[in-house]
């Protein structure tokens, strides 16, 4: 048996880092994530031992490190029973280490995958508690909508955008950021706890114009991660050049989102950029 399934990317429209558990080290966080239509293939068979392979990727992901095998290990462990052998081969169109969530997509899709598979009947609830064990992105994932995602990433609220047909352009400078460093840079920069936090974050459904969602996007990671990484900047100042009207840091990195005005300046973006960075995508937000 062969199935073949694709899992999508996300941007982040929002992160807002609101607190720091003092026992855990981990961040408090206001996130409006929306998934985009940039996606991997993962293709699953019969096998005799259960096996992870990724291919069309930088780096080398041992396969009991990948973020899909520990999901099979984690339903086994939900269900109290080993599940058949699998070999997952993932195509990877996603730029790792890019703030892209695509190895929590990829966590999440494994998820639905297994209990419609094996008709495991785990429920919404059920797979989003087993997700959150393994990534802090996967609940968001299965929640197949942009969603208001809070606390470490385990409550999503799903919420349907009221308008959001900004031709959007992702470039990915080639080299990864690390999440932990990235939120490290943060706490560094944050040394004095700020005051309260009004990120009026629900005003998101009602967003239209792109005037309204240029003062809406803000990303807390950023500053401190485009300070660390000059040549963020260059592909930031690049992408204003070449005319967008917003250009933002999604995640913790590296990846940089640029909205534009038209097809025909995001279009004309894309060909100029091709030619200087590894990743140039134009995508479409699903909303």
């Amino acid at each position: 048996m062969k199935d073949t399934f694709h899992s999508p990317a996300k941007i982040n429209l929002r992160l807002d880092i609101i607190g720091r558990d003092a026992a855990t080290g981990y961040h408090f966080l206001e996130m409006v994530l929306a998934p985009i239509s940039l996606a991997d293939e993962m293709t699953v068979e019969d096998a005799d031992r259960t096996e992870v392979v990724t291919v069309n990727c930088a780096e080398t992901i041992p396969s009991e490190k990948n973020i899909v095998h520990r999901v099979i290990r984690a339903v086994e462990e939900a269900v109290g029973a080993p599940l058949p052998p699998l070999k997952v081969t993932i195509r990877k169109n996603i730029p790792t280490g890019a703030g892209m969530g695509g190895g929590s997509g990829n966590g999440a899709a494994m998820l639905e995958y297994l209990d419609r598979r094996f008709a495991l009947r785990l429920g919404t609830e059920r797979l989003m508690t087993i997700g959150a064990r393994v990534g802090s992105d996967i609940p968001f994932f299965l929640a197949h909508s942009p969603a208001v995602v809070t606390g470490f990433g385990e409550k999503v609220a799903p919420v349907r955008l009221t308008a959001f047909p900004f031709p959007t352009l992702v470039v990915h400078p080639g080299f990864p950021v690390d999440t932990r460093q990235a939120y490290g840079l943060w706490d560094k920069k944050m040394l004095t706890k700020r005051g309260p936090v009004d990120t009026n974050i629900a005003r998101v459904s009602v967003l239209c114009s792109l005037t309204e969602w240029v003062d809406f996007i803000r990303n807390d990671l950023e500053a401190p991660v485009l300070e660390a990484y000059p040549a963020l900047q260059v592909v930031r100042r690049r992408l204003t050049e070449e005319g967008a009207a917003r250009v933002f840091m999604t995640g913790s990195g590296s990846a940089m989102v640029a909205l534009f005005v038209d097809d025909a300046a995001c279009g004309a973006a894309e060909r100029c950029l091709a030619g200087e960075y590894p990743f140039v995508r134009k995508v479409k937000v699903l909303t």
